[in-house]
């Protein structure tokens, strides 16, 4: 029987530490754990959609190749590693890639909105009355997008049909 507390921990792992995705590549370095919980752990990425790659070490065994280990047991050892570390180096570069690609969009909103507000704000302060400051107004939270209701006891700009920017909504929360 397998102690539950390797369910909770191994989805602890998978959904909310790691928050491991669909189709990812996982290297699980298993260093002196218990099988039980390796099995445990593989299942639930897998239950993930993700793949999961297992390597299992034991200190003693490992202490025992690495006293009476040659040259060529070495450089074989070496080769090994090298291209699994390279294949899962690759799948880290492409999600590195992505983020890096998000990162710069997410930057890229936020200085056309940070423009949206400074331009807002001028033009706000410009006008002189209220009907103005309105419209001035509805322009700018017409970048909020459709998705978001007018909040309680202001104007809904929607129905205006006043121009905005809407190219996308960044939801940071």
């Amino acid at each position: 029987m397998t102690d539950p507390r390797y369910r909770d921990l191994a989805e602890l792992l998978v959904r909310y530490s790691t928050d491991i995705k669909k189709d990812e590549t996982v290297l699980l370095d298993m260093i002196d754990v218990p099988d039980e919980f390796t099995v445990v752990l593989a299942r639930t990425v897998r239950d993930a959609g993700a793949i999961p790659l297992i390597e299992t070490r034991h200190t003693r065994v490992t202490r025992e190749l690495l006293q009476g280990m040659t040259d060529k047991q070495a450089g074989i050892v070496r080769d090994l590693e090298m291209a699994r570390m390279k294949k899962v180096q690759m799948e880290l570069d492409d999600i590195m890639i992505g983020l890096v690609e998000a990162a710069h969009e997410v930057e890229k909103q936020c200085d056309r909105i940070k423009d949206a507000l400074v331009r807002g704000i001028l033009d706000y302060n410009a006008k002189l009355t209220y009907e103005e400051r309105n419209l001035v107004f509805d322009e700018l939270t017409a970048m909020l997008g459709d998705d978001y209701p007018a909040r309680e006891g202001f104007f809904d700009w929607r129905a205006t049909g006043v121009p905005g920017i809407r190219p996308r909504v960044v939801k940071f929360f």
